[in-house]
């Protein structure tokens, strides 16, 4: 006779006010007998009425007290989303709303009237539908922004944290600015614009003593050579490396076409262990963007790529990534 044994899994953080919770009963996972998803808050308050919000980087969790649950339709594909907050009551009902966002500042951006569509990876994508909107933590609009500079990869492009509302659109260039539904505009300033500006800036004078400021307190180092990747302090990096990010940074600066900059997805593995101490938003690693800055043909090292994520002290390298290692 097989022994069935509870086993449980949590998928968010019990330091959360509240949490999502999936338990499944069996004697392993490919013999689940019963499953059951719920949230639990701190005060130990169950509520099983509710779906848990599931995407493909998992379960949702709470932030800035808040946290985002969904209805499904009959093809159990996701209809429509709504936020608890941190005592487990509903904010704001699934019933208008397809897609939230996490919340920000007491805002979050949301998306109406669309269907969902399962893309051939299995993944969910939202067709048709009103365009983006802001809102706040209780579903009023704020502005109705169409499609400005946003995915719905948690909206990433703009900081709602370092909003400002002023009567005309803001003149700061690294702003981007929406008129709100009451006359005045909300302006954000844009990751990405912001993060070119910052290496106008640090191209004037950076030099051997002052590269360390641009460090993070751990820098992983990828040279594809067979060895396992390394983690070192700023004072462990070597010289070479630390004038390679030089380099790139200046070309950056004068437009050199061997080198560019792009965007990636939100997840950090190479500096989990600082990002809480350095988080503007949290101590969530998911709400920092990571820009790299590629070196297409760096006349050392081939091709290189170097990983700055956004923190309350400015930009800091967390990664370098040197993929095609020449005379090693």
């Amino acid at each position: 006779m097989v022994r069935i044994k509870p086993r449980f899994t949590t998928a968010s953080n019990y330091f959360d006010n509240i949490t999502c919770v999936g338990q499944y009963i069996g004697n392993d996972i490919r013999e689940i007998v019963s499953f059951d998803a719920y949230f639990l808050t701190k005060s130990g308050r169950r509520i099983d009425s509710l779906d848990l919000y599931v995407s493909d980087q998992g379960a949702d969790f709470e932030h800035e007290g808040f946290i985002r649950y969904r209805h499904y339709d009959l093809w159990k594909r996701p209809q429509f989303t709504g936020l608890l907050n941190r005592n487990g009551d509903i904010a704001i009902k699934a019933n208008r709303f397809n897609y939230l966002s996490r919340v920000h500042n007491g805002m979050l951006w949301a998306e109406e009237g669309a269907i969902c569509k399962t893309m051939a990876d299995g993944r969910i994508a939202w067709e048709g539908g009103s365009g983006t909107i802001l809102i706040d933590a209780v579903g009023r609009v704020l502005i109705n922004a169409g499609k400005c500079l946003v995915d719905q990869n948690n909206m990433i492009y703009l900081k709602l944290h370092f909003c400002q509302i002023t009567p005309a659109p803001h003149t700061d260039t690294t702003r981007v600015s929406f008129k709100g539904v009451n006359g005045e505009y909300y302006s954000f300033v844009d990751y990405r614009k912001e993060f070119v500006e910052w290496i106008k800036e640090r191209a004037k004078d950076i030099d051997e003593t002052n590269v360390d400021s641009i460090l993070g307190p751990e820098i992983a180092l990828a040279i594809h050579n067979g060895e396992v990747p390394l983690t070192c302090q700023p004072g462990n990096l070597d010289l070479k490396y630390k004038k390679l990010v030089m380099q790139v940074i200046i070309a950056i600066a004068k437009g050199d076409a061997m080198h560019g900059i792009y965007q990636k997805h939100q997840t950090f593995p190479q500096c989990d262990g600082w990002l809480g101490e350095y988080s503007i938003f949290g101590k969530r690693r998911q709400e920092l963007p990571e820009f790299v800055v590629k070196a297409v043909d760096s006349s050392t090292y081939g091709s290189a790529e170097y990983s700055f994520c956004d923190t309350d002290q400015g930009y800091k390298l967390s990664k370098i990534d040197l993929i095609h290692l020449q005379g090693q």
